[in-house]
């Protein structure tokens, strides 16, 4: 990751690599790669996707699963003032307090 994209901040944790990559000269986003082999783009749009998927992700794959295997997962998220951070029928909510917080 870090050779591909040599200016993105990474984070190395016990199960998770996070990644901020600048994807073009306005747009930075978050990857996820867990050690498990599933990878989590949030703020990144679909063409980023792909070629992240094809320059760092498959070059690394080792029995990847058949594709009737993948899940592909999308939700959609909005900011409050008064809710706590959850997870609810499938729509994040994120407590402005807590958005820069990571």
């Amino acid at each position: 990751l870090k050779a591909k994209y040599p200016k993105p901040e990474t984070h190395t944790y016990q199960d998770v690599v996070h990644a901020t990559p600048k994807l073009d000269d306005q747009n930075s986003g978050d990857i996820f790669f867990f050690d498990y082999g599933t990878v989590v783009f949030w703020g990144i749009s679909a063409a980023d996707e792909q070629a992240v998927r094809f320059s760092i992700i498959n070059p690394c794959r080792v029995e990847s699963l058949d594709l009737h295997e993948i899940e592909i997962d999308e939700f959609t998220f909005h900011y409050s003032t008064i809710e706590p951070p959850h997870i609810q029928n499938d729509v994040i909510t994120i407590n402005k307090s807590y958005a820069a917080d990571h």
